[in-house]
């Protein structure tokens, strides 16, 4: 089995690794290694889970498809569709995109250092960071609201992992 570890030193201490299946990943294209119904699965791997915003396969995903160009927020709608409940994904794109949105802001250091952030800012409106905000608020609210959420307040970490989460979410612009 392959694991999909750390972009972030303590991610090896920290994460708490699930066995899943390799799909075709958030935006199409080269297979990842993660946890998700969306995903068409064909072998079993494994999978990063940590309290970093970058410390798990969705944004593993994400920053995957800036580096190569392929990002634009139409490619990550299909994660938001219900406007009642984020599943995982949605969740780890919302919290990861804020830190990013953050960095492009030149409110924070940019999270993965070695990122040209240039094409990813670029994409950003004031409108963009509002519905960036909105989703991080939708994750953090519960987990009526939030797969994610559940899970965290399952690992007993939830306090950690929303103070991290909502300190992702961008000022309204």
């Amino acid at each position: 089995m392959t694991a999909v570890l750390a972009m972030s030193s303590n991610v090896a201490t920290r994460a708490t690794v699930v066995v899943g299946k390799a799909g075709r990943g958030l935006f199409g294209g080269e297979p990842v290694r993660a946890l998700s119904s969306r995903r068409s699965l064909e072998s079993p791997v494994m999978g990063a889970w940590g309290i970093g915003p970058f410390e798990n396969d969705g944004a593993a995903d994400l920053v995957a498809n800036i580096r190569q160009g392929r990002f634009t927020f139409e490619n990550i709608m299909w994660a938001f569709e219900d406007p009642a409940y984020v599943d995982v994904d949605g969740g780890q794109i919302a919290v990861a995109l804020g830190a990013l949105v953050q960095a492009t802001r030149g409110l924070a250091a940019n999270p993965v250092p070695d990122l040209d952030l240039d094409a990813f800012s670029d994409q950003l409106t004031p409108a963009r960071v509002e519905w960036v905000r909105t989703q991080i608020d939708r994750v953090t609210d519960g987990s009526l609201s939030s797969e994610l959420y559940e899970l965290w307040e399952e690992a007993d970490e939830l306090d950690q992992w929303l103070e991290i989460a909502r300190a992702a979410a961008p000022a309204s612009p």
